[in-house]
């Protein structure tokens, strides 16, 4: 029920071209002690600081994704093939995730099993024990924006977050930074 409740949240936010504005979301406390609930409020927030890592914090950041929408990310018009290139050169373990213990050191993301969803223009690897997504939002200053949706059944694992990924020239790496500055 918690993934088909943030997938249709996540289908609205695309809908309706939410985009970094001052609407208002669930309160959500910051490392720091600050509390935030509008997009306008969190991105600048998340300059100094992460979020407080609380099971209802990290539950309620899937609600501020959409904050990294901002006017200047670009649609990104060859998304499967990028998605594919992703798959193929993106090391599990050089993005935070539940994943990363579970690979080897080298593993890139179609290693681990990751599949295409041209349609969510996603990469994914669900089962009855874990929900993975790598959404692809578009392109940012020269960089692909990515959502990470990263959610295990057994326990309370969750982990929302916006992601940079930096490819190479020669398409043989693919890099990952955080969005915010202060970090994932």
């Amino acid at each position: 029920m918690l993934i088909k409740n943030f997938v249709s949240s996540l289908a609205v936010f695309v809908l309706l071209g939410v985009s970094g504005g001052c609407y208002s979301n669930t309160p959500i406390e910051l490392q720091n002690g600050a509390s935030v609930d509008n997009c306008s409020d969190y991105n600048e927030a998340r300059k100094q600081s992460k979020i407080k890592e609380q099971s209802r914090n990290v539950s309620i950041s899937s609600e501020y994704l959409s904050c990294s929408l901002l006017p200047e990310v670009e649609p990104i018009v060859e998304a499967e093939s990028i998605l594919k290139l992703i798959n193929r050169k993106l090391k599990v373990r050089s993005i935070p995730t539940s994943l990363g213990m579970s690979v080897g050191r080298k593993d890139t993301f179609e290693a681990a099993g990751a599949v295409l969803n041209a349609d969510k223009q996603a990469l994914e690897i669900v089962s009855d024990e874990r929900n993975f997504k790598i959404f692809l939002k578009g392109r940012l200053n020269g960089k692909l924006l990515v959502w990470v949706v990263d959610e295990l059944s057994q326990g309370a694992y969750r982990s929302y977050y916006p992601a940079l990924l930096s490819v190479s020239e020669d398409e043989e790496s693919v890099l990952v930074s955080s969005f915010y500055e202060s970090g994932f």
